[in-house]
Formats: C-alpha cells, structure tokens, sequence
C-alpha cells in the first residue's frame, strides 16, 4: 500500500474496544506485514454514547502504558475531528520522503516486529479424513488467528468467519466438498461445519454464557 500512515478507528461501543485493537493488529500482520510496521494515530470513536465515553480515562491509561498516543472522536457529534486531522499531519511532515521500513518498532507492546512474509493467511493446506468427515487446515497465520480469537466475544467470532473466507480456506474447503455438519479442525481449534450460521442464536448462547455482551460490562 502507498498509504504512510493508518488510522486506526476503534468502535467505543464494542463489548471489548481493546481485543478488537489487538485483533485488528494481527490481522494486519498476517495478511501484509507491510501494513502492520507502518505508523499509526489511533482514535476512540463513538465518544457520544456513554457507553463509550465512561470508559476513555481507562482507554487513555492503556494506550499510555504503551507508549501510543490515543485520541477520541464523535463521527457523528462531529467532535474531535480536527484533532484528529492535525495528528495526521503532523505524523505525516515528520516522516521521510519516501517512507521506507526495515525492522521497526512495533506500535503497540514495545516489541520488534520483523518483517516476515512467510506466515500468509491464504498460506495453508487441507487434509480430509474422510472416514469421520474431518478437515484438518494446516497454516501458520489461520493457526495463530484462532489461538488468538476470543471465542466469548460476539465481535471475534464475526471476524473469524470474515477471515476464514477472506483466506479462501473457505472457499476451499466448499471446493473439497465438505458439508454440513463435518468437523474443522485448525491448530488447536475444532468447530462444526453450517453454512448458514444463526447469529443471532449465537448471540443468545453468548449473553446466556456471560450474562449480557453488552459493552457497559467492558472491561471488567
């Protein structure tokens, strides 16, 4: 991507603004590693509801514990906008003409991200067994996605389906001929087989679980 800088929008209103960061982060990392050394301004959104909005002194706390500066919005209220474009612009004349990145600083966590092309979501490989209707998909990136998803989170298991078809694992699994109700396994992570997934029956099953998804629960 020619892009120099992302903005990295968090919903204020998710269950958990801060796994979404996380998740987000990863993908980018497994889908381009390009994508996932480039600088960041991130923004808390939906500061208008209170379910957002009671939460940014401990959003402003997280990300100052790791050293990546956060600013809040209102899309919609149309509050902190310009605040938003000023950093941009600063983040932007800060950087060298051209923008070129060997191994960086990871944005968030302090760590040493290296840039590494080897661990590819659409890199993977299936193996049917077909005597008990199992698929087995072998890849570094889907494996790492899974062990990271949270499986308690509405929003994750949404993003997890996106990825699966987003990878063409889906699409290639549909290709071998698998079907409802054939158990998936990748890495450490089985799931039955439905193409037509209820959600909103697994949103029941979720808050029955939890006893409510809303994001006023967040993050305790």
């Amino acid at each position: 991507m020619r892009c120099r800088v992302l903005v990295h929008l968090i919903d204020g209103t998710s269950p958990d603004p801060l796994g979404d960061y996380d998740a987000i982060n990863l993908e980018m990392k497994l889908f381009d590693p390009d994508l996932a050394v480039k600088p960041q301004i991130v923004v808390y959104n939906k500061m208008d509801c209170p379910d957002s909005s009671d939460y940014w002194d401990e959003i402003q706390d997280h990300f100052k514990g790791l050293g990546v500066p956060v600013y809040s919005m209102s899309a919609i209220a149309g509050t902190g906008i310009k605040e938003v474009v000023r950093a941009v612009r600063k983040k932007l004349e800060e950087l060298p003409e051209p923008y070129l990145e060997p191994t960086v600083e990871r944005n968030y966590g302090k760590q040493i991200l290296e840039k590494k092309r080897s661990d590819r979501l659409d890199d993977f490989q299936i193996i049917p067994r077909l005597y008990d209707r199992t698929w087995i998909v072998e890849g570094a990136a889907l494996e790492r996605f899974c062990q990271m998803t949270k499986w308690n989170y509405f929003e994750s298991i949404r993003r997890f389906h996106a990825v699966l078809e987003a990878s063409g694992c889906a699409k290639q699994l549909r290709k071998r001929g698998i079907k409802e109700g054939d158990t998936v396994w990748i890495g450490e992570v089985s799931f039955e087989w439905q193409e037509d997934t209820d959600w909103g029956e697994v949103a029941d099953v979720l808050r029955n679980q939890r006893g409510n998804m809303g994001a006023h629960n967040w993050p305790h």
